[in-house]
């Protein structure tokens, strides 16, 4: 079972949403799994996904497709970017379209464990 964390013993010490940036490029063969995954791990954390921000580096594949399906069916906002981004003018990018306090970067490539957002949250809880 994943370590929980009581926010009302510290309320307002952490965002209760926020934003997700996605840097991506013809991520079509591994991005549904790596958003479903990174999905339950903020459903198995006290935080929720504001948004999910994806900046394209101009994908000829479905990753658009797919990103825009999986925030549709967890409910989330969806906002794309598209263009020719090498990753660092990614990451600026989305940097600069977040809007919430915090934000988390998850990268197409990267799937997380279930109790992963939990884990930052404890580590970053006083």
């Amino acid at each position: 079972m994943p370590p929980t964390l009581d926010l009302d013993y510290h309320p307002g010490c952490l965002p209760k949403q926020i934003d997700v940036a996605l840097p991506t490029m013809n991520a079509e063969p591994r991005l549904r799994n790596t958003l479903e995954m990174m999905a339950e791990a903020f459903e198995n954390s006290v935080i929720s996904v504001n948004r999910l921000i994806v900046v394209d580096g101009g994908s000829s594949d479905g990753t658009l497709e797919i990103s825009e399906d999986v925030a549709r069916e967890q409910g989330w906002e969806y906002y794309v970017a598209d263009g020719e981004y090498t990753l660092p003018e990614a990451r600026e990018r989305l940097v600069q379209l977040v809007e919430t306090e915090w934000f988390f970067f998850q990268d197409d490539t990267k799937v997380i464990e279930p109790d992963y957002i939990t884990h930052l949250v404890n580590a970053v809880s006083p």
